[in-house]
């Protein structure tokens, strides 16, 4: 008839298709209530006497090997054409031990060319195993799930394995290969390897290029085959076709249920399926893969077509992906922000109103530029709906919202990659990478980093939570970066709102700039005795703040040469309350604020929200640690500047400018570092209650209290006493602990508590409560430094010590959520 048909059958039995006995239930199709597998469908093709290609795979059941070779000889003994399928993918990791070869890339699609040994090595093995059992030699290939590309035309060769059945349009489409020629018949390669194209139908051509539909039984209804009028349906399969390649499964008599399993339901589909070969039987051939090389061989089937080899490189997706410096950013206005004054000032007033952005230049891509580089991976296209809303000028609106566009649940994680790259080397920051992505979903939505070397290898890859500031580790020889959204099972639907590469602060009600001359003293001394530990011939220092004009963040800015790095930021909420009195938080000093120190500290393992909530009927102001370059930890400039002075004057005078008149009693609190933090400025801005929740004891023996709080006495050449001898009793405890914030007790001019409290008597709480626990063995030495403060400042603050039993306190040794928050609302609502 000069009208040929192939069967292609991918014979396989892959994990995710049945719970257990995958080849009993997979190929053979044997289930409780019956059985529909190849056997069935070898039957049926008999009865036109034709026959059908089975391409067996054995990497998806590598466990079942036994089971798989049986069927392929059962196969072949029933005069069956078995070839070579591989979903290598599923191999597990322990099957490249001793290799040499490494484990990924797992799917074969992109393996590079140091890759070409192991795809040589699969090939030859799985090719071995099947020979084995049939007698014979391979005859044709053909990858799982279309995964290949030119390097496995070429291995082919190298094996003397002449066709594959590889090539489709719609493969090229979803991403599983990199190139497909439009021919429908057999072709050659420019290597001589003979291509057999499964037969695809192109649904509205003239809209849309990637819209091609496999001819397979029985998944599709809509490429069919169609007699007398049905077939001028243009995407129809007819009779004005002479060739024609038909993809099957071994479990394409079965039907799949809701967690994605197939089973047995009936005959109905094998029915179908003789029916559908009783109509091609009159006008097509029904041959095999051996019968078509023997055709072609012998001129019958005439091959007038050569496709380039070169056409099918795989190229990694980092080198095609279009390249992104700092500049181009810049130049085609996705969003740069500058040094500039007038340029982050232009962002500010529009779109990043309530967000800051730190550390130098910075620079963001918008919804409008991410749905662009999003839409070309057609993959993507498929599964996800991707719809931009807005305008590029306006930030306000600008918005891109993808959601799930499949019927089914998503069974695994998925990625949605972002088709651009970015040169590393621009975006970095004292050679970390810092990154945000700014996402609202009801779901946990993350976003993964890969990371390329300069051939578009990839090294490794990080992946972090959306609306966190991230600082990166950028592993060595890095070249580019690419991001990819990382999408949970149960996805429905994210807005993404921008990608930016700096620190960003979106909590922040207040920001404060910080100058290294904030601080200055003078001659002006006030009236009363200094101390009885101190020089009283020393003048008291005043601390004079000069002023700032204009308002706002764009004050600071107005500061020629000042870095972006260098601010309070503080976080108000019902300041209408302040009235009633005034709650300000200081946080804890932990390591995490090297790594995220745009995060707001918790308090003492309390998100801040939850303090905050409990304490609506005050005023509360959580104070963040400044943005300090060379802030890294316990390194003693928490809350100094890089001149070494206490930046809490300074901090307490903008505190005093936010809270304005008629404000009630103000209570400092922190816990840890952030309890020694608040009663200094309790001291400072004269709070009328301290709660010193976890202070630590031994208070200013450590560094920080070097410079903080009033150590400018030091250049007034204040003598600060020896510390107390019992100091010498944990001097080896002191050599045994790693933690970097004890340091020598004995160094010179060190603050003590007792020091920097009879300093300020007359401007000291009137309630101090001391909390800590009793396992701490510098506790007694809190009680020493108590009774040496001075007895008129004694008299006027009455202190409150607690002490407790680490059974009785919460994993942070600090106190109880409840306790805290009643302790604060006894004391604010006191009468007295």
């Amino acid at each position: 008839m000069n009208k040929y048909l192939l069967l292609t059958n991918d014979t396989e039995a892959l994990p995710n298709r049945a719970k257990d006995n995958h080849v009993k239930r997979l190929m053979w199709g044997e289930h409780e209530n019956g059985v529909a597998g190849v056997r069935e469908m070898t039957s049926v093709v008999k009865e036109f006497n034709g026959k059908i290609t089975y391409f067996v795979d054995i990497c998806g059941a590598l466990d079942r090997k036994a089971e798989v070779l049986e069927v392929a000889k059962w196969l072949n003994d029933n005069d069956q054409d078995v070839e070579l399928h591989l979903h290598p993918e599923y191999l597990p990791d322990g099957f490249w031990d001793n290799t040499g070869f490494r484990l990924n890339p797992r799917f074969m699609n992109q393996y590079e060319e140091e890759d070409k040994g192991k795809l040589k090595y699969l090939i030859k093995m799985f090719s071995g195993e099947l020979e084995s059992v049939i007698g014979r030699k391979i005859n044709a290939y053909r990858a799982g799930s279309f995964r290949w590309n030119a390097m496995t035309l070429e291995v082919l060769k190298e094996l003397d394995i002449p066709m594959a059945f590889n090539n489709t349009q719609a493969s090229v489409a979803l991403g599983q290969c990199p190139y497909a020629s439009s021919m429908q018949k057999p072709f050659r390669w420019s290597n001589g390897i003979i291509e057999v194209p499964v037969t695809e139908k192109n649904f509205f051509p003239n809209l849309n290029d990637n819209w091609w539909v496999r001819y397979q039984y029985p998944l599709c209804s809509l490429v069919r085959y169609r007699t007398g009028l049905g077939s001028i349906i243009p995407y129809s399969v007819s009779a004005k076709d002479d060739f024609l390649v038909c993809l099957m499964h071994s479990w394409s008599f079965l039907y799949r249920d809701d967690e994605g399993y197939e089973y047995y339901n009936g005959d109905q589909r094998k029915e179908d399926f003789r029916k559908m070969l009783k109509k091609m039987s009159r006008d097509f051939d029904i041959i095999d893969s051996r019968d078509l090389k023997y055709l072609i061989d012998t001129g019958k089937i005439v091959i007038d077509h050569t496709e380039d080899i070169r056409k099918a490189a795989y190229v990694p997706d980092s080198l095609r992906r279009a390249h992104f410096t700092r500049e181009d950013i810049k130049n085609k206005n996705y969003a740069y922000l500058s040094n500039e004054i007038d340029q982050y000032s232009k962002y500010c007033d529009n779109f990043f109103s309530d967000k800051r952005f730190y550390y130098g230049m910075s620079c963001c891509l918008f919804p409008s530029v991410i749905h662009k580089y999003i839409t070309v991976n057609n993959d993507t296209m498929r599964q996800f709906k991707c719809t931009y809303e807005g305008c590029d000028n306006d930030f306000k609106t600008n918005k891109l919202v993808i959601s799930n566009r499949l019927l089914n649940k998503i069974e695994k994680v998925l990625y949605v990659p972002i088709e651009v790259s970015f040169e590393v080397k621009d975006f970095l920051f004292h050679g970390k990478l810092p990154t945000y992505v700014s996402a609202e979903s009801e779901q946990m939505v993350m976003y993964a980093v890969y990371f390329h070397d300069s051939k578009g290898q990839r090294i490794s890859s990080r992946t972090f939570k959306c609306n966190i500031c991230n600082m990166v580790d950028v592993p060595k020889n890095t070249a580019t970066f690419s991001i990819s959204l990382r999408i949970p099972e149960d996805f429905k639907s994210v807005t993404i709102k921008y990608i930016s590469f700096t620190f960003i602060d979106t909590i922040s009600t207040h920001i404060i700039p910080i100058r290294g001359d904030a601080v200055v003293a003078d001659d002006t001394s006030k009236d009363g005795n200094i101390s009885e530990t101190m020089d009283n011939s020393v003048k008291e220092p005043e601390f004079l703040i000069k002023e700032n004009s204009g308002k706002g963040i764009e004050k600071s800015l107005e500061l020629k040469n000042i870095s972006y790095d260098n601010y309070f930021r503080l976080s108000v909420h019902n300041i209408k309350k302040k009235a009633n009195g005034v709650v300000i938080f200081f946080p804890v000093n932990l390591e995490f604020n090297k790594k995220s120190p745009v995060e707001y500290p918790n308090y003492s393992g309390y998100p801040d929200s939850c303090i905050e909530s409990d304490l609506s009927d005050y005023a509360v102001i959580n104070i963040a640690e400044p943005f300090l370059e060379k802030q890294y930890g316990y390194t003693g400039s928490w809350f100094f500047n890089e001149q070494g002075k206490s930046l809490l004057p300074e901090l307490a005078e903008h505190v005093k400018k936010i809270l304005g008149n008629d404000c009630g009693s103000i209570l400092c609190t922190g816990f840890s570092m952030g309890a020694d933090l608040a009663l200094q400025f309790a001291v400072i801005i004269g709070a009328k209650y301290c709660i010193c929740d976890t202070i630590h004891a031994i208070l200013v023996k450590y560094r920080y209290f070097r410079k903080l709080g009033l150590d400018v006495i030091k250049s007034h050449g204040i003598q600060i006493p020896e510390v107390s001898k019992e100091l010498e009793n944990y001097e080896a405890l002191t050599k045994k602990r790693e933690n970097r914030y004890v340091m020598d007790y004995y160094e010179k001019n060190l603050l003590t508590l007792h020091t920097a409290v009879n300093y300020n008597r007359n401007n000291i709480p009137s309630t101090v409560y001391f909390t800590f626990n009793n396992m701490n063995p510098f506790t007694p030495l809190l009680f020493k430094e108590i009774k040496r403060i001075d007895r008129y400042a004694r008299k006027k603050m009455s202190f409150k010590i607690i002490i407790s039993g680490g059974e009785e306190y919460n994993r942070f040794g600090c106190m109880e959520k409840d306790e805290i928050i009643k302790t604060i609302h006894d004391l604010l609502g006191r009468t007295d």
